[in-house]
């Protein structure tokens, strides 16, 4: 015997809402077909089904049963507000229960949110039962408990969704409560008012609202940025702004919301802002946007005031090791921190020079060649910071660092004015260095050294001006600090050099708002600079522009 296919969901769905003398192409996307399933196929095939017809008439009899048999619901646990709107309303008894159920204050809001409410599936481009996952009860009993509260997240966990649940559960069922809403732009708060969007904030409330049973909706009113319950004796609203320096100040509620709070431009006044008028909850909900910003620091203090949730992609039950690998393929490390990860520095591997090996790299005093090959020396002005001068020999394809001096408060002074100030003069080292090593080939300046070599080349020295690659300079180091092609390190440092030792371990790139940057961090880094300008000098004949060389960032 063949088994009688039943109506699935949806199908009950639009029948009812036929019944209800709701337009069968609305009732249909309103059901959750896709709209482009409805304009290519239409309603006529639905009701032309006999199972369908037979449901839509089943529920037309139950309509009007109801509609003619009145039956008596305590609502007395219910506050008096609401009691007035119930009975004022053509409610048959089932209903009544129903909305008893939904608008109880203590079991209500999952009770409405298990059977009456809906969101919109955006991959789908269909109405979806909100789901409920056990994080985001949890959730809800957090926000139940008032205070300052923010909620680090990964995306796409329905955490928005969320809120606008029990925004708009409270602003029907919760006599006298006030919400407030605000993010990035003002149309991602509200794009159109009565016509919003599940692309805003206010038009996911809209949604929602529009999605449950006409009985079951209270009677509000969506215009720009705001949203009133127009039943009488409730006094409910929700009102919103972009996050702009002054947002929320004046803005007395019970419900103060941010989302993606950390994105918000000027968050710090932003923050500032909210703090005023009033509230009982302060939410701010974001996924990262990396450190430079208010939510960064809000999540970091120990004394923030917040209370700190975090909702990670492995909340949702629907998602494991395989859906991530899958989902993070194709992204960049930015957009996975940023995204799924919940991470707010990207650090990677922030040592610039991560070849050097001070067992491999130095050398004592005594296992230093001397007098060999071509004497080269090479400096990185400071006067606040210690500038540092060096003397190297490069022989053999390698270049020995062999003589250091690294001062603080000296100068490269134009001869007239030399005087008997030879110790504040870099000229002076110079000469001593070439006394003591032997004479130079050139030596090798920054490029923003231009007066200093002026100044060199007034008292007989040959200078070598670097360009501006400084890529390309850190590049030529880090081969040095590899093998010269005859199997030893192209580049070795005396031990006596003992700030350079210290610098080149300290060497990192910079890091801004939890990116690294393809510039070093700066600080006490003259050391390494010199290092770089006898390198370019050693290699500004090849051809290699260092296209080919991946560096650390």
């Amino acid at each position: 015997m063949a088994r009688t296919r039943e109506l699935t969901a949806r199908e009950k769905d639009f029948a009812w809402r036929v019944a209800r003398n709701e337009d069968p192409s609305s009732a249909m996307i309103r059901a959750g077909y896709a709209r482009s399933y409805v304009r290519g196929n239409g309603s006529s095939h639905l009701l032309r089904r006999p199972l369908i017809k037979a449901e839509i008439e089943r529920c037309r009899v139950i309509e009007d049963t109801n509609e003619k048999t009145p039956i008596q619901v305590d609502l007395s646990e219910l506050p008096e507000e609401l009691q007035r709107v119930f009975n004022s309303k053509a409610l048959t008894g089932e209903q009544l229960e129903e909305l008893k159920k939904c608008a109880d204050p203590e079991s209500g809001l999952f009770y409405w949110l298990k059977h009456y409410c809906w969101t919109w599936d955006r991959a789908r481009k269909r109405k979806a039962e909100y789901p409920l996952w056990p994080f985001q009860r949890a959730f809800l009993k957090e926000l139940e408990k008032q205070g300052c509260i923010l909620v680090e997240k990964s995306r796409d966990l329905m955490v928005t969704w969320t809120v606008c649940e029990y925004m708009l559960w409270h602003v029907q069922f919760d006599p006298y409560w006030t919400g407030f809403a605000t993010s990035r732009r003002e149309a991602e708060v509200d794009n159109g008012g009565a016509a919003a969007t599940t692309a805003s904030i206010f038009g996911r409330i809209r949604f929602s609202w529009m999605e449950q049973p006409a009985w079951l909706r209270t009677a509000l009113k969506f215009s720009h940025l705001k949203i009133v319950n127009q039943e009488e004796g409730m006094h409910t609203e929700i009102t919103g702004e972009s996050a702009n320096p002054h947002v929320g100040r004046s803005s007395d509620v019970f419900f103060k919301w941010g989302d993606e709070f950390a994105l918000v431009e000027q968050s710090e006044k932003a923050h500032a802002a909210m703090l005023g008028g009033g509230f009982n909850t302060l939410l701010y909900t974001s996924t990262s946007n990396l450190t430079g910003n208010e939510f960064y620091r809000l999540r970091s203090k120990k004394d923030s005031g917040f209370r700190i949730l975090r909702y990670s992609w492995e909340d949702r039950p629907d998602r494991n090791e395989k859906w991530y690998a899958a989902k993070s393929a194709s992204m960049t490390s930015e957009q996975k921190a940023k995204e799924l990860d919940i991470q707010y520095e990207i650090t990677g591997p922030a040592l610039i020079w991560k070849k050097f090996d001070p067992r491999i790299h130095v050398r004592s005093h005594d296992d230093m060649p001397m007098n060999v090959g071509i004497g080269l020396m090479f400096f990185d002005e400071g006067y606040a910071h210690p500038g540092a001068l060096y003397y190297g020999y490069f022989w053999g394809g390698v270049l020995y660092v062999v003589g250091e001096i690294y001062k603080a408060g000296v100068q490269l002074m134009h001869p007239e004015v030399l005087r008997d100030e030879m110790d504040k003069d870099w000229v002076g080292y110079v000469e001593d260095m070439i006394e003591k090593f032997g004479p130079i080939e050139t030596i090798c300046v920054g490029h923003e050294s231009r007066g200093f070599e002026d100044i060199l080349t007034a008292r007989g020295h040959s200078v070598y001006r670097v360009g501006k690659d400084h890529l390309n300079r850190i590049r030529i180091v880090d081969e040095m600090l590899g093998s010269n092609g005859n199997g030893h390190p192209g580049l070795l440092i005396d031990e006596e050099c003992v700030e350079l030792r210290k610098e080149i371990p300290k060497f990192k790139w910079k890091v801004v708002n939890g990116l690294l940057q393809d510039y070093p961090a700066g600080g006490v880094d003259h050391g390494c600079d010199s290092l770089q300008c006898v390198a370019e000098y050693l290699r500004r004949d090849d051809d290699n522009d260092g296209d080919n060389w991946v560096s650390a960032i």
